[in-house]
């Protein structure tokens, strides 16, 4: 299960439901911050898998220190959540610097080995280009609700998807179920 434990209201809560039902939740940081605040909350929470990630939506107060986003990439297991978004961010004057952050995060990624879980909302085919450059196939697409064209090429690189409830919606044509993990 995808989650973000820095945004609920009591932590406490969701690790005793996580351990009560056996679920294990990869808990997505969207900057440093909430990197530092997850590791916090999730110190004594085996079933919560904490990896950072810079957010397309958090890109615009980043500190462009790309260093230190390396530093973070490199401590965490996985990466995420990251991407790409010219949906929900309405300001265009970021498009380019969440695009070169992605593909420096997607490069990184592709020479260590890691996956990512990747955000793509309005901008799929911009997020398949980068992934199909470096030959990336370590991608889980988180919620997505883009075009089925994107779906598919995306599908044919290797990635995987966690399912939502657009999903039927948006893919009329049915998707391909193996391409799904369980989120």
């Amino acid at each position: 299960m995808h989650v973000h434990a820095d945004h609920y209201q009591d932590i406490n809560l969701a690790i005793d439901q996580c351990k009560k039902h056996g679920i294990l939740a990869w808990s997505c940081a969207m900057d440093v911050d909430s990197y530092e605040r997850s590791r916090t909350l999730l110190a004594d929470a085996p079933q919560f898998f904490l990896t950072f990630g810079l957010h397309p939506w958090e890109v615009k107060n980043w500190d462009r220190d790309w260093e230190t986003l390396t530093i973070n990439l490199n401590k965490s297991p996985l990466i995420g959540e990251v991407g790409i978004d010219y949906h929900w961010e309405q300001d265009r004057s970021f498009d380019t610097l969440q695009y070169d952050v992605f593909e420096f995060i997607v490069s990184h990624a592709s020479k260590t080995g890691k996956w990512l879980n990747v955000h793509t909302k309005g901008a799929e085919k911009e997020v398949f280009e980068i992934l199909k450059r470096h030959q990336f196939q370590k991608a889980i697409i988180h919620w997505y609700s883009g075009p089925e064209q994107w779906f598919h090429k995306m599908a044919d690189l290797g990635c995987l998807f966690i399912p939502n409830s657009a999903i039927e919606q948006n893919l009329p044509n049915g998707p391909t179920k193996t391409r799904f993990c369980r989120d």
